[in-house]
């Protein structure tokens, strides 16, 4: 073939290409259209779906998990505008604990074995060790300080069986335990054993029961009586509106009051 023939013959070629384009592009875009419009129409009808299930939110199986995964991962980050079982933060923690390069280590320690277990469940039983013990050690304490006490709150756990509740019920102290969800009722008892523990415990070495129950009574006093609260303006506990803090005109004036050993410091006008 001469260069004159190939020339023509390359024209042609470009002239039939030209030619189909446009038609290529348009039944091209015409099929995608298609399939957006039918993605979009599963999508509604799914979503019409899911608002008719009675329960929001729905639990797979191994295998539907499974699938989801192989038909999602293909598709790549369009995933994240076509998924409506689950959230796409859900597909891509999938996704990340598919592959054995990407398991993250269990938190927390190793698990007990069972024989271990059966070990600490049979000397629970034969002592009584236990949340038992400590409701035991709780009444002990309460009643001969004479403290009044008519009602014990207590969070979900299952550990708090119905026999922990059942041994302040004889003593006529309701068990009361927390609403579900509700973090903030158990706040603020403990943010208070945070202040006895920072500002009073981590400051002695504890001998005995009786020098922890001194620790602990001395701080009582001195949160009560003593100390600023910022929940209440920087109030003491019982301190109204209307009582007028009295007037220090000198240093001469201001008399420290100490506890455990100074301590707690406590400084207010001298009587």
């Amino acid at each position: 073939m001469s260069a004159r023939e190939t020339c023509r013959s390359g024209a042609n070629i470009i002239v039939v290409g030209s030619f189909f384009q446009p038609l290529l592009f348009l039944i091209a875009r015409t099929t995608a259209d298609d399939l957006q419009k039918q993605v979009e129409f599963l999508k509604a009808e799914n979503e019409m779906l899911r608002k008719r299930v009675p329960k929001k939110r729905i639990f797979l199986r191994a295998d539907e998990r499974a699938t989801l995964l192989k038909l999602g991962k293909g598709l790549g980050s369009a995933i994240r505008y076509l998924i409506t079982i689950v959230d796409y933060s859900t597909f891509r923690r999938w996704v990340r604990k598919e592959g054995p390069q990407n398991v993250r280590p269990r938190k927390g320690g190793l698990r007990i074995s069972l024989v271990i277990r059966e070990v600490i469940l049979q000397i629970a039983k034969d002592t009584g060790w236990g949340y038992r013990a400590q409701a035991n050690a709780f009444l002990a304490y309460v009643e001969p300080s004479q403290l009044r006490c008519e009602t014990i709150i207590r969070d979900r756990d299952g550990k708090y069986t119905a026999a922990f509740d059942r041994l302040f019920q004889k003593h006529g102290i309701a068990a009361k335990p927390v609403g579900p969800r509700a973090p903030n009722l158990n706040a603020f008892i403990e943010r208070w054993i945070q202040s006895l523990k920072h500002e009073a415990l981590n400051h002695f070495v504890v001998f005995g029961l009786v020098h922890f129950d001194h620790i602990v009574r001395e701080f009582v006093d001195y949160y009560h009586d003593c100390r600023p609260h910022q929940g209440i303006g920087n109030r003491l506990i019982g301190f109204e509106d209307s009582d007028v803090p009295p007037v220090i005109d000198n240093v001469e004036q201001l008399e420290c009051e100490s506890r455990l050993g100074g301590l707690l410091k406590t400084y207010r006008r001298a009587a």
